[in-house]
This record gives structure tokens, C-alpha cells and sequence, in this order.
């Protein structure tokens, strides 16, 4: 409860930055949840039950929303996240070991929670960041498993197995351009090409059409990841900026028409690939206003569109898509987080 409220604080902060006693509240039961944790976690026989377990993981991942949405650019998130992912991988080992149906269920949730956020933080090629440095465990490639736990889909919304490039691509950005790469390029192409729509179980044209609409700028973000990985790419390099500016075309144009739906909840990942990635400046234009006129109200928001300005104003040709995001946060010591 003491992570609920702080993470609460947390919001209406960015709203009353100047409310003092909201301000105390919230670093108190912000520091009551940490202090209960060490207590928690330095008794481990406290862990040994599944339903114990499920609880502190959660709530370890409460806090790295109160830091993301607390507008904390230290890198003290992604320590939240670290630690989680001691529990997730013990979690993973020990789940099958009778659980009930409603610890199962708590499972996916916390399964597919932890899974978004450090796939939606894969904005650079891996390694990056020092600070920001995430482990891609092999289930992140491939989340089918959690289909059957009662939770699915809470976070990826249908799009799951377009998050579960991003890690290969992140990856595949971090290694050396000297490599021959063409061959895992083509498979990584191949596989982004036929990514398909899930069919959806609703009949709401209007819900289909926004699922339609986010699921084919993912798309084109993974695509836009994976051509400004291949090799050393320069925003000053126009004939490689003329093969890709048809891709960020459609994705801008569609932007705008995804953010009142049901679906603008999972489009920062995209909006912040893509947004590394532009030239035009009435398409800026558009990336910034959607960042800082939102119905989240959030400080993280507000921050991505200040990331991506620093990135549009610096002269580097290289300042450019993920790699670009990368090196101007090592820049200006920026540990930028999403949720």
C-alpha cells in the first residue's frame, strides 16, 4: 500500500510541484516501502512462499514507476529493475510448484509487466548506458507461455510478439558494424515483415482500428530500429534518410489518430524510436506536442519530448535514431526511463 501511495504522490507532483505537504507524504511512504523491503528481503525464509514472492516483485515494480513518473533520471529505476529481476527469474524456476489458479494469474501479470518494461527501455543498442543496462533473458523473446494464466495481454495489448523483437534488435545494434551482419539482418527483416495483427476478440471497429493502427506503427519503429542499426548511419547520409523517411511518414501520420484510443498506453516505445529518427520539422512538431499534451499528465512524457529536442538541436551526425539516444544521454548524464 506504502507503493501505491507514493506512486500516486508521484503523479499529483507533476501536477502541485510546489505542495509541500504532498511532497513529504509521498517521500514518506516512499521510504517506508523501501525500508519494509529490506526487511522483507533480508529474511529468506519471508520468500519461500510463491504468493510472498509475487507480492515483493510487484511492488519493486511500483517503485520503478513512482522513480519514472518521480521524473528521477539517476538510474535508480533501473536498479529497481535489476533487483526485480533476481525475483522473476526465481519466480520463473519455482512458479509450477502449487500455485493456485489466483497465484497463477498474479504470475502473468507480474510476468508481463516486468516483460514491458524492460522491453519498452530498449531504445539503444544494448549496453548502451551503463546505468540503464537491462538483461535480456531468453523468455523476453518469446511469451507465449504466459497465455494460458488467466492475465495475458494486460500489458502488450495483442502486440506481444512485436515487443519480442526488440531485445534481437537491440542486440544486434550493439555489435560491431566491421561484422558481416547481412545475414542476421535478413532474418531480422524477414521476421519483422511478417509480423501479423492478431485477430481480435471484440467487435469494436473502433477498437479494432486503433489495435490495427498501433500494431503497424510498432511496426515500422522496429523496422526504423533495425535499418539505423545495420551500419553507421548519418542524419546528414540523404539517400539513406530517403529510403526510411517513407516508413516515418506513415507512422506520424498515424500518431496522432492512436492517442485518444485504448492502445496510446503502449505507444512510447515507438514514439521515442521514431522520434530519434526524424528530420521534418512539422513531424517534431507533432512528436512534441503529443509528449507534452496528453491525457497521462506525466512527468516522464515531458521529459521524452525535452530528450528528443536535445536530440533534434545537436549538431553530431551521428545524434541520430537509438544510437543517437544513446550517446546524448551518456552526454549529459540523462538515465531516461518509460513505462
Amino acid at each position: 500500500m506504502n507503493a501505491i501511495l507514493a506512486l500516486s504522490g508521484g503523479h499529483l507532483l507533476y501536477k502541485l510541484p510546489d505542495n509541500q505537504e504532498i511532497h513529504h507524504a509521498t517521500h514518506r511512504h516512499y521510504s517506508s516501502t523501501v525500508q519494509t523491503l529490506y526487511q522483507v528481503l533480508g529474511d529468506g525464509s519471508t520468500l519461500s512462499e510463491p504468493l510472498a514472492l509475487l507480492r515483493v516483485t510487484l511492488t519493486i515494480l511500483i517503485l520503478f514507476h513512482y522513480e519514472v513518473v518521480s521524473g528521477n533520471l539517476d538510474g535508480s529505476p533501473f536498479a529497481h529493475l535489476r533487483a526485480a529481476r533476481q525475483l522473476v527469474l526465481n519466480l520463473r524456476s519455482k512458479y509450477h510448484q502449487s500455485m493456485s489458479a489466483a497465484e497463477q494469474k498474479l504470475y502473468g501479470f507480474v510476468m508481463e509487466v516486468y516483460s514491458y518494461i524492460v522491453l519498452c527501455n530498449s531504445i539503444t543498442p544494448f549496453n548502451m548506458n551503463c546505468n540503464r543496462t537491462l538483461i535480456y533473458d531468453s523468455f523476453l523473446q518469446t511469451l507465449d507461455d504466459l497465455q494460458g494464466l488467466g492475465a495475458f495481454g494486460v500489458m502488450f495489448s495483442g502486440g506481444h510478439h512485436f515487443f519480442e523483437l526488440i531485445s534481437s534488435i537491440s542486440l544486434f545494434a550493439a555489435q560491431d558494424p566491421d561484422l558481416d551482419r547481412h545475414e542476421e539482418y535478413r532474418q531480422l527483416r524477414a521476421k519483422i515483415s511478417a509480423l501479423e495483427s492478431p485477430v481480435p476478440k471484440e467487435r469494436d471497429t473502433k477498437l479494432c482500428s486503433g489495435r490495427s493502427a498501433t500494431l503497424e506503427v510498432c511496426r515500422i519503429a522496429l523496422l526504423a530500429f533495425l535499418e539505423t542499426a545495420s551500419s553507421p548511419f548519418s542524419k546528414y547520409d540523404t539517400t539513406r534518410m530517403q529510403h526510411l523517411q517513407p516508413l516515418l511518414d506513415v507512422a506520424v501520420l498515424n500518431l496522432p489518430q492512436i492517442l485518444p484510443s485504448n492502445y496510446s498506453c503502449i505507444l512510447m516505445w515507438p514514439i521515442m524510436i521514431i522520434g530519434s529518427c526524424l528530420m521534418e520539422e512539422d513531424q517534431r512538431a507533432v512528436i512534441s506536442h503529443m509528449l507534452l499534451h496528453n491525457q497521462y499528465g506525466m512527468k516522464n512524457t515531458t521529459q521524452a519530448s525535452m530528450l528528443l529536442d536535445l536530440l533534434w538541436k545537436d549538431s553530431d551526425g551521428h545524434a541520430f535514431g537509438p544510437y543517437g539516444l544513446g550517446l546524448l544521454m551518456n552526454r549529459h548524464n540523462l538515465d531516461y526511463g518509460i513505462i
